[in-house]
C-alpha cells in the first residue's frame, strides 16, 4: 500500500482575525452605551415633565379643596343663621305639646 503525505491546506481566514473580533467588541460595545445614554436621558427627559405635572395637578387640587372648603363653610353658616333665625317656628312645629 503506497502511503499519501497529507498536505497542509492554507487557512483561507485573513491572519487578522483577532483584530476583526476587537473592532467588533468594541463596536457593540459603543453602541450600548451610546444607547443606554438615550434610554437615560430619555427617562430624565420623562422624569421632569412628569414632576411638572404632578406638580400643576397638586397645585390646582389644593386650590379646589380651598374653594369647596370655603363653599362648606359658607352654607354651614347660611344654615345657621336661618336656624337662629327660625327657631321659635321650628320649635312650634315639631314640638309635641297641645
Amino acid at each position: 500500500m503506497a502511503t499519501k503525505t497529507a498536505q497542509t491546506k492554507k487557512s483561507t481566514v485573513p491572519e487578522n482575525r483577532w483584530d476583526k473580533v476587537k473592532s467588533t467588541a468594541k463596536n457593540v460595545n459603543k453602541f450600548i452605551l451610546e444607547s443606554a445614554e438615550d434610554l437615560v436621558d430619555g427617562a430624565l427627559k420623562n422624569g421632569e415633565q412628569w414632576q411638572g405635572v404632578a406638580a400643576k395637578a397638586t397645585h390646582g387640587g389644593l386650590e379646589l379643596t380651598a374653594k369647596q372648603t370655603d363653599i362648606v363653610f359658607s352654607t354651614l353658616e347660611t344654615v345657621k343663621r336661618q336656624l337662629i333665625k327660625n327657631a321659635p317656628r321650628f320649635r312650634k312645629l315639631f314640638s309635641f305639646s297641645k
